[in-house]
């Protein structure tokens, strides 16, 4: 089911392109009046890796979450 549901994007948000295949996330956020707030990914890989991100900060200086696990994941092989 899950193969499917990445395949459909049934529930996820999107798909990165990477090295290793497509890596499908979906995100979430919550903020209040001034900006503050959480933001939170999580990434499935094609080898049933998963990866959760959680930030207690809405604002970032480095990068795309999206992207930098993606980056993270594809660096991480030898």
């Amino acid at each position: 089911m899950l193969k499917r549901m990445k395949e459909k994007l049934m529930g996820f948000d999107g798909i990165i392109a990477g090295v290793h295949g497509g890596y499908v996330w979906k995100n979430g956020a919550w903020s209040d009046v001034e900006d503050r707030g959480i933001f939170t990914v999580i990434m499935h890989f094609p080898n049933n890796v998963q990866v959760a991100w959680h930030t207690n900060s809405r604002k970032t200086v480095i990068g795309d979450p999206m992207n930098v696990i993606a980056k993270a994941y594809d660096g991480a092989w030898r």
